[in-house]
């Protein structure tokens, strides 16, 4: 043999000799750690043994057998990194552990891993600092932590990595102000949203050249956004939302033509929206609700034929609608709700064939609906409430047959509810409250088989409750006026129920008793008669009762005390008569109880006592008789006890004196005794 070929073969040996050496000791460190982790994340691992990890899950090897790859995704890991001896995975170059259930901190020891290009820990329940010897780690280019409870400030030492082109630290609890050592020209995505980093942001930050992704949102950021930010061509998400960011919208931003989302809702930022925003023409989602701008829309907006969700909600916006923003073709949501915008809804809107979502809710718009609407047969939610609109309800909202949300209160639109609405199949919200309407209600609304909201509340809307309302099987929450139908109790899934204030009258039906998922009803300020049907005892969701002001006679069945749930029980200014149910005393949740105002007799129950909740008991104005109990000193969190007006005689119970929040106490015009 040469002694070439067995200097060769010498080499080889070596290299082999090595390279086992090397795979024994990452066999040893991955099954050591493993033996550490829970029963169930050892059962998820359970390819790992043998000496060979090049077949394990999640496992990949170079051509010698030397890890490589460790990625063990969404795998429910649970345990900690502690037992993970880094040192023995010389030859790692991608370490990837996202979204399972690791706690504890991140070992010091990974600055080890001279090797690793990219590192991710998110969506895991690390706490601790991020440890700087990250700053070790020179040829790293993606570093994700996010997702997890790590505090501290962000080290320096991380921001020195002149390969790193991913940042993601969002969502834990890092603090301290953002680096001016953040100047790495490789960066092409930064997000650090959702923690509690404060101070101006860094000029620095934004002469990363080759940035096209940052995310600052959620945080506690202030200061003016720096004029430079122009420089970053190459941007295509900006996320500055949620700080306390103040001065103006800078006109430079005009100049990210491919910036496609840019939101800077949720701050302080004044002045006019710059006209600059129309030129950038890749633009498709823009935030800027929530903050201090004022002026007009500018027309520019039309421009930008990309544009899919355009949201100026809460700011103090007071020109008019501009017509331009018609040109919008593929604008899916516009919300410019809560502005003082004044005018007329352009018919222009009308061109918006995309339009999902139109929300133009609390301005000072005035005038018709457009017949141009009917056009938006992609509409799935409309509201225009809290305006000054005039005129009709238009029949064509029957043509929009993708209609979810229909909101049109608080305006002064007159006339009757058209009946087309009962061909909107998809509505599962109503709300047309605190109009003019008058006429009925159209009994083709029965059809709407899938309303589960529904408030006529303060029109003048005249007649019976249609019975066919009793067919909205899906039917939650009902704000009505007119008088009670038997057939309301077949809407088993109606958790809120307001026939409050109108002129209703007759009996309280005893069907009810079946609304099984009722959780409100309030049916004061009527004319109602007869007597409280038991079956509402079979109300067990029932949290609050009100019936006052009517003309409800009879006494209060016992059947109350069954309502396990009820917190608010008001029955006052009727015609009740009869004793105070015992059965009241069970009522565990109760807080407030007002039966004042009616002809109630007997004694106050003692059970009453057991109530440990109860904070207002008003009884007053009744012909209660007997003395005060005893036991009233059992009602610890009592805040206000009116008994007066009564016949209550005796003396004033000194078990009084343990109720130690009561602030107003009302026992006069009675016949009590005792010694001053």
């Amino acid at each position: 043999m040469s002694c070439l070929a067995s200097s060769r073969s010498s080499s080889l040996v070596a290299l082999t000799d090595a390279s086992n050496h090397t795979v024994n000791e990452e066999v040893e460190a991955l099954l050591t750690w493993k033996s550490k982790l829970d029963s169930g994340s050892r059962y998820n691992l359970s390819s790992w043994n043998g000496s060979s990890p090049c077949s394990w899950r999640g496992i990949d090897c170079d051509p010698l057998g030397s890890i490589v790859s460790f990625n063990l995704s969404s795998s429910a890991i649970r345990g900690t990194l502690h037992a993970l001896n880094f040192s023995h995975l010389p030859n790692l170059v991608t370490l990837r552990l996202p979204y399972n259930k690791l706690f504890g901190n991140i070992p010091l020891s990974i600055g080890h891993l001279s090797k690793l290009i990219r590192l991710e820990l998110t969506g895991n329940n690390l706490s601790g600092n991020i440890p700087i010897e990250l700053g070790s780690l020179r040829s790293l280019q993606y570093l994700d932590l996010a997702s997890n409870n790590l505090t501290g400030p962000i080290p320096i030492e991380i921001l020195g990595l002149s390969n790193l082109t991913v940042l993601s630290l969002a969502f834990n609890k890092l603090y301290g102000s953002i680096p001016k050592e953040i100047r790495m020209p490789p960066l092409q995505y930064i997000n650090l949203s959702s923690n509690d980093l404060t101070g101006p942001i860094p000029v620095e930050i934004l002469g990363l050249s080759n940035l096209t992704f940052l995310s600052l949102a959620y945080n506690k950021l202030f200061g003016n956004i720096p004029l430079s930010i122009g420089h970053l061509s190459k941007l295509i998400h900006l996320d500055l939302s949620h700080h306390n960011l103040s001065g103006n919208i800078p006109i430079e931003l005009g100049s990210l033509r491919s910036l496609q989302y840019l939101d800077l809702s949720g701050n302080s930022i004044a002045g006019p929206i710059p006209s600059s925003i129309g030129n950038m023409s890749s633009l498709g989602e823009l935030w800027l609700g929530g903050n201090q701008l004022v002026g007009s829309i500018p027309k520019e907006i039309g421009r930008l034929g990309s544009l899919q969700k355009l949201h100026l909600k809460s700011n103090h916006l007071n020109g008019s609608i501009p017509i331009e923003l018609g040109s919008l073709r593929s604008l899916q949501y516009l919300d410019l709700s809560w502005n003082s915008i004044p005018g007329p809804i352009p018919s222009s809107i009308g061109n918006m064939s995309s339009l999902g979502d139109l929300w133009l809710v609390g301005n000072q718009l005035v005038g018709s609906i457009p017949t141009e609407l009917g056009s938006l047969r992609s509409l799935q939610h409309l509201g225009l409430a809290e305006n000054n609109i005039s005129g009709p309800i238009p029949s064509f909202i029957g043509n929009m047959s993708s209609l979810g949300e229909l909101w049109l209160g608080g305006n002064q639109l007159v006339g009757s509810i058209p009946k087309e609405i009962g061909r909107l199949g998809c509505l599962h919200g109503l709300g047309l409250p605190s109009n003019y309407l008058k006429g009925s209600i159209p009994i083709e609304l029965e059809s709407l088989r899938s309303l589960r909201y529904l408030d006529l509340f303060g029109n003048s809307i005249a007649g019976l409750i249609p019975s066919s309302i009793g067919n909205m099987s899906s039917l939650g929450d009902l704000w009505l006026g007119g008088s009670i139908p038997i057939e309301l109790g077949s809407l088993r899934s109606l958790r809120y129920l307001d026939l409050s204030g109108n002129g209703i009258a007759g009996l309280i039906p005893s069907s009810i008793g079946n609304m099984s998922r009722l959780g409100d009803l309030w049916l004061g300020g009527n004319q109602l008669v007869g007597s409280i049907p038991i079956e509402l005892g079979s109300l067990r969701s029932l949290g609050s009762l009100g019936l006052t002001e009517n003309n409800i006679s009879g006494p209060i069945p016992s059947s109350i005390g069954n309502m396990s749930s009820l917190w608010l029980l008001l029955l006052r200014v009727n015609q009740l008569v009869g004793s105070i149910p015992k059965e009241i005393g069970r009522l565990g949740s109760l807080d407030t109880l007002d039966f004042s105002s009616n002809y109630l007799k007997g004694s106050i129950p003692t059970t009453l006592g057991n109530l440990s909740n109860f904070a207002y008991l008003h009884l007053y104005g009744n012909q209660l008789s007997g003395s005060i109990p005893l036991e009233v000193g059992g009602m610890s969190s009592l805040i206000k006890m009116q008994l007066g007006s009564n016949n209550l005689t005796g003396p004033i119970p000194s078990s009084i004196g343990n109720l130690t929040h009561l602030s107003d106490l009302h026992i006069a015009n009675n016949l009590l005794s005792g010694s001053r």
